[in-house]
């Protein structure tokens, strides 16, 4: 029986102008072919796996499931479940690899012995615009996990937040039972980055830009403010994950700093929308959640960077909504990414 190295995991649901470019890079995937793809359509309204069938057909080591819709925690826990490669990469289905990524992050894999390895990747635009996001300073290959967990909690952008930028040892995933939340559909990777990463031993990290992630036009709008507060429950689970594993004390400094960006940074969100109901709502979420963070330990303390402390400030002096929109806006450069506007045309088979 074959057993390939990589699963790649692609749930599927109304992507029918993105599909067929993201199915078409991990096919096209120079120098490694010994992946099987798993694409779950979970209950697509539209033509997506239309746009794909030929390709579906052609491969041997593409495998279609089909199944009602239940959200894209649902379908990648069944591409867990399915998959018998080595190694698991989970992708958006409206994003796409670089050409070389599969090859290059289970190469370090294997040469490092790492569970986990972690690439950078790119921010791609509509208009065909790229913005680099990049790991950071750090001066390693690989790391022991308590020094990124740290780094995660430090709010490293691409450590903490993402999974698609990731390949992960099945067996890390599976032997403690690291699954999906299947009644939730947004937000919900940092949760299973932080599992990840407490269980591996060993951490390699790859600094190229291997793959691309999608930032959709018009993907912030008062409907999605709703979707904030998943935001919040989620740092109550990672909370209650590092108390159980008698962790909090060790990282509290720095979970105690990533909440307070998080609360930030949402009650940002909610000040474009001056008027939303649901903008009201989050900020007295926030205000709840904020209250017991002392003014001192962040102003004065030497572990939060200057920005997140100018942030605070201004909240605390309570700020009209409209002022520190505009200031948020200003200071809304993520510290991990480096811009780099080109107008970068890839031409893919159709």
């Amino acid at each position: 029986m074959w057993m390939p190295k990589v699963s790649i995991i692609l749930p599927v649901f109304n992507v029918s102008n993105y599909i067929r470019k993201c199915l078409i890079s991990i096919i096209e995937q120079k120098g490694f072919k010994d992946y099987e793809v798993i694409i779950v359509n979970d209950g697509t309204e539209d033509d997506s796996i239309d746009k794909i069938i030929d390709l579906i057909d052609f491969y041997n080591n593409i495998k279609l499931i089909n199944k009602s819709n239940g959200g894209v925690g649902q379908a990648r826990n069944i591409g867990i479940s399915r998959s018998i490669g080595q190694y698991i990469l989970f992708v958006d289905s409206d994003d796409w690899l670089e050409k070389d990524m599969i090859y290059t992050m289970y190469k370090r894999a294997v040469n490092t012995n790492s569970e986990i390895v972690i690439c950078g990747a790119n921010k791609a635009y509509e208009d065909n615009s790229i913005e680099k996001m990049e790991l950071g300073n750090l001066p390693r290959d690989s790391f022991p996990k308590d020094e990124v967990i740290k780094t995660f909690l430090n709010r490293n952008f691409l450590i903490g937040n993402f999974l698609w930028n990731k390949l992960i040892k099945r067996d890390l995933l599976v032997s403690n039972n690291i699954f999906f939340p299947e009644k939730q559909d947004f937000g919900e990777d940092a949760l299973i980055v932080l599992k990840t990463l407490f269980y591996a031993n060993k951490i390699a990290i790859v600094q190229q830009q291997l793959y691309n992630y999608l930032q959709r036009n018009g993907s912030i709008t008062k409907g999605d403010l709703k979707k904030e507060a998943i935001f919040i429950k989620n740092l109550h689970r990672m909370k209650k994950f590092l108390l159980e594993k008698q962790l909090l004390e060790k990282y509290k400094v720095e979970f105690r700093n990533y909440e307070l960006r998080i609360f930030l940074n949402i009650n940002g969100r909610a000040s474009r929308n001056l008027w939303s109901e649901d903008a009201v709502f989050l900020k007295k979420i926030v205000k709840n959640e904020i209250q017991s963070i002392k003014f001192k330990k962040v102003v004065f303390g030497n572990s939060i960077d200057y920005k997140t402390k100018f942030k605070f400030l201004l909240y605390k002096i309570k700020l009209d909504n409209a002022a520190y929109y505009f200031l948020q806006k200003f200071l809304s450069g993520n510290l991990h990414t480096n811009k780099v506007i080109s107008k970068k045309e890839k031409k893919w088979v159709r």
